[in-house]
């Protein structure tokens, strides 16, 4: 009987070493990507909660914001109490506010056709940085809240959180995300209640022309970024996922 020990050789130690090598490069940026599409929903929905709260606090307080003396975005001069986040602020945990300041706490954002929106420099915009490192930034659409967008009545405005701040990409529908202010209450841009237009989840989000607007609500709803993979299988009416 042979008392020889069997061990691997150094070529076979390499191949295996080779092989593992291979797999982890085919699968590690799809862990990666599923991670990072995984916190997006979870930061999403924990930033919806938040200023939904704090939106209703404020309707508590003072009144529909029909009330509150707002100037629309073309009227606007910067003045802070005429914004929304004038309001809110008290009820969120914010550690920088700028208001309506200049190339602070937030940067321009870009569409997912390329358009660049210049949410930083522009006076009728006013923004925030929460605790949790998201921004916060809000605008007046309708001071008198009678703006719709298919069956979302009684628009107000309009409010987007960039989920890691001015951190890259800054990109609609991938890091910024969109929300309706309306009389009463906030929902999120892109639910089955609007079938057309840049805030609908056809046109805003899967559309061969969309800006990424119409996102937000498919994130919160189904719990997944699908749209960026396989946008012709999915919809309010079709499948809710890839899989």
């Amino acid at each position: 009987m042979s008392n020889k020990n069997h061990a691997f050789t150094l070529a076979e130690i390499l191949i295996t070493l080779g092989i593992i090598g291979i797999i982890a490069a085919l699968t590690l940026p799809t862990l990666i990507l599923n991670y990072k599409e995984k916190e997006t929903v979870s930061r999403l929905k924990k930033f919806y909660s938040i200023t939904s709260q704090a939106y209703n606090l404020a309707l508590n307080e003072f009144g529909t914001p029909d009330t509150w003396g707002l100037l629309n975005y073309n009227e606007s001069l910067g003045e802070e109490n005429t914004n929304f986040l004038n309001y809110l602020k008290p009820y969120l945990n914010i550690i920088e506010y700028c208001g309506s300041e200049k190339y602070k706490c937030w940067s321009n954002t870009t569409t997912l056709t390329g358009a660049i929106f210049q949410h930083s420099s522009d006076k009728y915009y006013s923004k925030a940085i929460l605790a949790d490192g998201s921004a916060i930034l809000t605008y007046v659409l309708d001071k008198t809240c009678t703006k719709n967008s298919g069956n979302v009545k009684e628009i107000c405005g309009q409010m987007r959180v960039d989920i890691n701040g001015q951190k890259k990409p800054n990109i609609l529908g991938r890091d910024v995300f969109s929300f309706h202010i309306t009389k009463n209450r906030i929902i999120p841009t892109g639910t089955n209640l609007e079938n057309s237009g840049n805030n609908s989840f056809e046109e805003g989000c899967i559309g061969e022309k969309s800006e990424g607007r119409g996102c937000t609500a498919w994130i919160i709803y189904n719990e997944n970024m699908d749209y960026l993979h396989c946008p012709e299988k999915i919809g309010w009416e079709k499948l809710k996922s890839c899989k």
